[in-house]
């Protein structure tokens, strides 16, 4: 959230860099972040790990952080630290702002049907060629992808939002 207040991507990529200086001389070599979730449910406990509810800044970070981490912006090489951005897509309008990780927390719901926003923030890691998306663990309540209902299943078993969505629409590849 200070990054975000700050706005200023140059300085999120410099972070990012330092902290892949420090995670490569103790041998960490995999960053699980960043956390590219919008943060549109405020009861929801994980906000202080996002860059907040707007998109389009959220975008921003999100690339210039991944950038920082994997050394550049054209994708793992060998001074990286992998980034898996994280939670493909929905986590932060967690239901009544309940933690996914839960049962009683599995669903994501999206007043306004604004699903897509939630999925801009994920362009900017993508176009930094980020090494890897981690799902949400969200059912994703009344969204459909091109007029298709999506499957009530939570995001890392659904095929429309990983398959015909990121790999498809937004062309993720295993090789990123």
């Amino acid at each position: 959230m200070g990054f975000a207040a700050i706005d200023d991507p140059e300085l999120t990529r410099h972070f990012a860099d330092i902290a892949r200086q420090e995670y490569l001389a103790v041998g960490i070599r995999e960053t699980l972040s960043p956390h590219a979730d919008l943060a549109t449910e405020p009861r929801w406990a994980r906000i202080s790990g996002t860059f907040g509810e707007d998109a389009a800044l959220t975008r921003r970070m999100t690339k210039a952080y991944v950038e920082g981490f994997q050394n550049g912006a054209t994708g793992p090489n060998p001074g990286s630290v992998l980034a898996v951005v994280k939670h493909w897509a929905g986590y932060g309008a967690a239901k009544d702002g309940w933690d996914s990780h839960n049962y009683y927390g599995r669903f994501a719901t999206f007043p306004g049907h604004n699903f897509e926003q939630h999925l801009v923030p994920f362009t900017g890691a993508i176009e930094a060629h980020v090494a890897g998306v981690m799902p949400t663990y969200s059912i994703l309540e009344e969204v459909s992808l091109d007029g298709v209902p999506l499957e009530q299943v939570g995001a890392g078993f659904s095929k429309q939002l990983l398959q015909d969505l990121l790999r498809g629409r937004h062309n993720l590849r295993e090789s990123c």
